[in-house]
């Protein structure tokens, strides 16, 4: 927060600093204006220089003794420079308050400037004052520009970050940047206009030291401020409106930490709506309807596995998925265990009777009489593969309803490769699996990995890029109007284990015959480690998000919003299709006849509860321990 003391130091001191500068370069344009006799026919006219023309040595000299006359003069000029620099900032830096000076000095860093000597570490050189004089006009001019910033004067923000476009992002003398400073003083326009206009980083950091202690008893853990970004302080202050634009909109990240060791999601917890929000835009839990918690890092980051899922099944022949027995989970949730030997197939006996289930295919069949379809069905798991296994996953499409989706229909139980190729003679068929192309694939398991409920992409179907929104909470999908819906799920990623392929990965296709190989499951952290520069990246911008409390709630089949891809919405609990839509609503599924036994498999994600010394309460703008990030600055 900007004291009123740093301000009139800073002024001074930076008003003296840049007119030294200035003076030492009008000094430096006298030694270019008076040239030795050898250097006159070369010297190009004074009147035609600029400041950066000073520090230029292209055809500069023409004798040694031109040079080394010259470069003495111009030595001493910047040795005086230097000297008068450290006595101004001698007689600044005592008066500043600690983040100030800190963040001053770190500034003066990138001139060598010691800390804690509070000298230059050698003499400033002649091609950098130019540079150091615009920078130090920046800082003094966004005195003015972060006062505008928190009161929503958006044209003298804009003419500053036009002049200095290099302070966007960068914290101010007082530690925050622009995008902070607007969310701190609920400057929603502001807020919307530095991400949108100015182009700020919406993950932005305030200044901090680089050294994030995790220790709780470390002194910065009092000090919420320093690393925090605009998401923090909108969850603390309970700006809603900015805290759903920066998250359903900008795909803020929520799961980033201040140097207090705090994510904005546990600053949000302490607001009612903030709260709310969260628990509707993150998927809390995959196998408990009642879980409040929520998440405190991406499932990367979690100790895994650990079980939180849903296993269920859909016939061949049907729309609707249920619920396995609780013993029937358990045997598919230990067949792919990562740690065990993988089992390519598992038997299971219900009350149904006694089946073989693939676990390759996910697809279960009649122990005696494997090729009936009408006793066959499909299988998956709904929750994450690496939170559950420590597993990559292959993400798949079934369509239940498609506008052009073609009546002839090939088996059912071939499955189709989307490419992002577009093909004039592809058709959709219903009620079969189609394999998600890589950018896809890669999108769903980012998100996954973030927790996001639901996301929209284009799939390169020739749907004149209609968005479809995922739920990856309840693994369906559908467009805006719901005239196409479906299901997902994902299978095991399958890699070559034999004597050739031990040192490499080679994918397997899962729906081909594994005699001849031996299939293992790809892992996570193997995933990662293996992981090429060439593979397909995708940015947050391109994972979109949207409310499906107008879409999917039941009874209302029309959802007549716009199709703006950018909706300052957010999904609720009620995201299910209707009963002609798709029977899904899947924590209140069918169960089968088999499934009597309770599920109490739930792994809720506990937190401790937040300190009350590290929320962002008011105090003392000068302390390091009490800094505040709720009061408005004035």
């Amino acid at each position: 927060m900007q004291s009123p003391a740093d301000e009139d130091t800073l002024r001074l001191c930076l008003s003296n600093i840049i007119d030294a500068i200035d003076k030492c370069i009008q000094k430096l344009k006298d030694q270019r204006r008076a040239p030795t006799t050898t250097e006159i026919q070369q010297q190009p006219p004074f009147d035609n220089l600029n400041d950066d023309d000073i520090f230029s040595t292209k055809g500069s000299r023409s004798t040694d003794i031109g040079k080394v006359t010259l470069d003495g003069v111009e030595n001493e000029l910047l040795d005086s420079l230097t000297e008068d620099i450290e006595t101004e900032l001698g007689e600044c830096l005592p008066d500043l308050t600690p983040i100030c000076f800190n963040s001053f000095t770190d500034f003066l860093h990138q001139y060598d400037y010691d800390r804690e000597r509070q000298k230059f570490s050698s003499t400033l050189a002649k091609n950098a004052i130019s540079s150091m004089k615009q920078e130090l006009k920046g800082l003094l001019a966004s005195n003015a520009a972060f006062l505008a910033a928190s009161t929503g004067k958006q044209a003298i923000v804009k003419s500053f970050i036009q002049e200095y476009p290099t302070f966007k992002d960068n914290p101010s003398l007082w530690g925050t940047t622009l995008l902070y400073t607007a969310a701190l003083n609920d400057q929603f326009e502001m807020v919307k206009y530095l991400v949108e206009k100015a182009r700020c980083a919406v993950n932005a950091r305030n200044w901090h030291n680089g050294n994030i202690d995790r220790s709780p008893s470390a002194a910065n853990t009092k000090n919420p401020m320093p690393g925090a970004t605009a998401l923090h302080v909108a969850c603390s202050n309970d700006h809603l409106a900015i805290v759903k634009y920066l998250v359903a909109e900008k795909n803020a990240d929520y799961f980033i930490k201040n140097q207090a060791n705090k994510t904005p999601i546990e600053y949000g917890e302490q607001h009612s709506d903030v709260k709310q929000f969260l628990q509707d835009y993150l998927i809390v839990s995959w196998s408990s309807s009642l879980s409040t918690n929520l998440p405190h890092k991406p499932i990367l980051d979690e100790d895994r596995p650990q079980q939180d899922c849903t296993w269920e099944y859909k016939s061949l022949q049907k729309p609707e998925w249920h619920k396995f027995s609780s013993d029937a989970t358990q045997i598919l949730h230990q067949a792919l265990i990562s740690t065990r030997k993988f089992q390519a197939e598992v038997q299971l006996k219900t009350q149904e009777g006694l089946f073989t289930v693939s676990m390759t295919k996910f697809l279960r069949s009649d122990k005696t009489d494997p090729d009936a379809q009408e006793k066959q069905a499909w299988i998956r798991c709904r929750g994450s593969s690496v939170l559950n296994f420590n597993i990559d996953a292959i993400w798949q499409l079934m369509f239940i309803r498609y506008p052009e989706a073609t009546k002839k229909i090939t088996s059912l139980l071939h499955i189709t490769h989307l490419t992002t190729i577009f093909d004039s003679k592809f058709n959709i068929e219903l009620d079969k699996w189609y394999t998600c192309d890589t950018r896809t694939n890669l999108l769903l398991n980012n998100s996954m990995n973030l927790r996001r409920k639901v996301i929209a992409t284009d799939i390169p179907l020739g749907m004149k890029d209609e968005p479809l929104y995922f739920n990856l909470h309840t693994f369906t999908f559908a467009n805006d109007d719901k005239t196409v819906v479906g299901y997902l799920r994902w299978i095991p990623k399958l890699i070559s284990n034999d004597e050739r392929n031990k040192d490499r990965i080679r994918d397997i296709d899962n729906f081909q015959s594994t005699d001849n190989v031996k299939p293992i499951l790809l892992t996570t952290e193997r995933s990662i480690h293996e992981m090429t520069d060439d593979e397909e990246e995708f940015t947050d911008e391109e994972v979109d998000t949207h409310d499906y409390g107008n879409d999917f709630d039941n009874g209302n089949e029309n959802g007549n919003h716009s199709r703006n891809r950018n909706r300052n919405h957010t999904p609720n609990e009620n995201d299910n299709y209707s009963d002609s839509d798709i029977d899904n609503d899947n924590d209140n599924n069918r169960s089968s006849d088999d499934d009597n036994d309770s599920h109490n498999r739930n792994r809720n994600h506990h937190h401790n509860e937040n300190d009350n010394d590290n929320h962002y309460d008011t105090g003392n703008d000068n302390s390091n321990e009490n800094a505040s990030m709720a009061t408005k600055k004035k």
